[in-house]
């Protein structure tokens, strides 16, 4: 798990927890059978390419309508910080692991992906903008 700048001095962590101020998620999810993420767009963009399934627990900022459209889309379980726990938790985990609709959904998705051009059309997308506008 990545907390950068987090300080968990306070909490309990389980031994079978590795957390670090980094970590390079690219990487890692070529190991990854399933994933529990904030629902930021960089953490849902990577763990569809890599078709990982997920379970979102948004907290703010974009991460309650990324989970939502990814949800809508059949990819993911949100789940709504304030009243989950763990018995929640694990159920949303063991039903992205076992039913086959979520893997099915993030693979459309991520074909999607590809055949937009995936992020290298995305850059070229983003340097055309800024050179028609002069920016």
């Amino acid at each position: 798990m990545a907390a950068h700048h987090v300080d968990l001095s306070v909490m309990v962590i389980p031994s079978n927890f590795i957390i670090r101020d980094y970590v390079p998620q690219s990487a890692l999810l070529k190991y990854t059978s399933a994933a529990i993420t904030h629902a930021g767009m960089n953490s849902i963009s990577d763990l569809i390419s890599s078709e990982v399934p997920f379970v979102c627990i948004p907290l703010g900022a974009d991460q309650p309508l990324m989970a939502k459209r990814a949800e809508e889309l059949g990819a993911t379980i949100s789940l709504n910080v304030i009243d989950m726990d763990a018995e929640k938790l694990s159920k949303a985990i063991e039903s992205v692991c076992t039913d086959l609709s979520y893997l099915t959904n993030i693979q459309k998705i991520a074909q999607s992906f590809r055949e937009a051009g995936g992020y290298p059309k995305a850059v070229e997308e983003i340097f055309r903008f800024k050179q028609a506008k002069a920016i």
